[in-house]
């Protein structure tokens, strides 16, 4: 009995121990080790996001390496010198702006994937930053959310565990006849102080491939092997990289982070992201867990502070454009003024006599209302010169008619 309590508290303090280990690593530490393979970005207030640099563009996260049965299920040994950190914390995303980021986290795991499967083809995907792992459910989702097709690796069976499977997956035009009659599956547990990735079962894996597949041990090792992409390919050992206490603490001592600010809005609905984070506290190092919608006060007023400097700055702009278009529109109405102006005097000095024109252009200089005096004073001379033209004729009509009469009475 004595012994049988021994054996438990061993296996208990190894377990914790090996669960401890795997969570030293902190935000520094993947900083200054990814930096040299990529670029890190804030794509939303402290929220921090690291993209790999010089891949192809049809490059995707869990794709070159190899899958492994070990004593933590399913464990994706990778090829990439990069690795050992973004294929066993954190989760990645798709975003329409970035391509693929990697959002950091702190929990260990032999490899953060989703699975489908059929009778013919097995799949997986990486999680993606709204999949959150609890001791005691496993893997549940803040978000209903999860990577079309497009973005799946399906092998068939026999080739699940070949250590080149990057040479058989299926063609990206055959992916979404699998995976519409694939069936989906998520299997995490907790044992013994370690995440354990069930997945796709072992034994329906050698069933459906035919062969049979053997347990690998892995080796833990606390320097990062030399990795050109072809060193992982002995078939045999598989390692397991936890960095050591020196160099972590190595890591503690960066002042000064390179990291670009985003203009860009992320299609990550940072609301729904949770994540472990390492909070320094002097010589301790303490987890807890932070949820992004519920953070503190004093976070959401600097959130609003700079929402509020954003938007005195687009209404500070807005107004200066709105003055610019005044001025532009006075500008253009003094030049409309000024070429009416012109044909509407040519016009006046066309219609008008010689001294009705100098007398227009006086008066328009004193700026004076016209005046039609002049001809007010010719109507009545010109009433007097029609009234003695009607008399006239009306004479010249009797005189011509007596002179008719009397030359009817001589005949």
């Amino acid at each position: 009995m004595k012994r049988l309590m021994f054996l438990i508290a061993v296996i208990f303090i190894f377990g914790s121990t090996i669960s401890e280990a795997r969570d030293r690593v902190n935000f520094n530490y993947f900083y200054s080790s990814l930096r040299p393979y990529g670029h890190w970005i804030e794509i939303d207030y402290d929220v921090y996001a690291w993209k790999p640099a010089h891949v192809s563009r049809h490059w995707a996260p869990y794709k070159t390496g190899r899958w492994v049965w070990s004593d933590y299920g399913w464990y994706w040994d990778s090829y990439e010198p990069y690795g050992w950190a973004v294929y066993h914390y954190g989760r990645w995303f798709y975003d329409d702006y970035y391509g693929w980021i990697w959002i950091p986290d702190y929990e260990w795991a032999p490899a953060w994937v989703e699975w489908r499967y059929d009778d013919d083809y097995i799949g997986w995907a990486p999680l993606p930053p709204y999949a959150i792992f609890d001791i005691h459910i496993g893997i549940h989702f803040t978000n209903d959310w999860h990577f079309p097709h497009n973005h799946w690796h399906y092998v068939k069976y026999n080739h699940f565990t070949s250590y080149d499977i990057d040479r058989h997956y299926v063609p990206e035009k055959y992916k979404y006849r699998i995976h519409a009659r694939s069936k989906h599956r998520n299997d995490y547990d907790y044992r013994d102080g370690r995440i354990f990735n069930r997945g796709v079962d072992k034994n329906l894996v050698e069933k459906r491939s035919g062969s049979r597949i053997d347990r690998r041990n892995l080796t833990e090792v606390s320097r990062l092997r030399d990795n050109d992409g072809n060193r992982s390919r002995d078939r045999e050992r598989v390692e397991i990289f936890r960095p050591g206490d020196d160099e972590i603490r190595k890591s503690r001592d960066i002042e000064k982070f390179d990291i670009k600010r985003s203009d860009k809005r992320t299609s990550l609905d940072v609301s729904k992201v949770r994540t472990r984070e390492k909070i320094n506290t002097g010589r301790e190092e303490r987890s807890s867990e932070v949820k992004r919608n519920d953070d503190s006060k004093n976070r959401n007023d600097r959130v609003e502070k700079r929402k509020e400097d954003s938007r005195r700055e687009d209404s500070r702009n807005t107004s200066d454009r709105k003055v610019e278009e005044r001025k532009r529109e006075d500008r253009n109405s003094g030049n409309e003024m000024r070429k009416v102006e012109v044909p509407q005097r040519n016009k006046v000095e066309q219609n008008t006599p010689r001294e009705e024109k100098r007398e227009v252009r006086n008066r328009e200089e004193k700026h004076e209302s016209p005046r039609i005096e002049s001809r007010e004073r010719k109507e009545p001379e010109r009433r007097v010169q029609n009234n003695t033209r009607e008399d006239n004729r009306e004479s010249s009509r009797r005189e011509s008619g007596n002179e008719r009469t009397k030359e009817r009475t001589r005949r």
